[in-house]
């Protein structure tokens, strides 16, 4: 999953268990975007973020509807060590 921090430069991304920590986000009140492949994308608004303190924010994503993938293709390369 990304997490966004809207309107900064601020982005994570979950774990396998979903986790996520984007650290370093200035005090103040914030709209946090959540997406996923597959699911509809949420936004939470009015987060506030404390300094020097941990926010805690959990999040259930909806599966997309009408959106259903035949399929996801995934490509890469790799460099062979000699």
């Amino acid at each position: 999953m990304t997490v966004k921090v809207l309107g900064t430069a601020r982005v994570g991304s979950s774990d396998v268990t979903g986790n996520y920590n984007i650290p370093a986000v200035p005090a103040g009140k914030y709209t946090l975007e959540f997406s996923y492949l597959g699911f509809a994308t949420k936004q939470i608004t009015d987060v506030e973020i404390k300094d020097k303190d941990v926010t805690n924010l959990d999040v259930v994503l909806d599966n997309s509807e009408g959106k259903v993938l035949d399929q996801v293709v995934i490509t890469g390369t790799f460099k062979k060590n000699q």
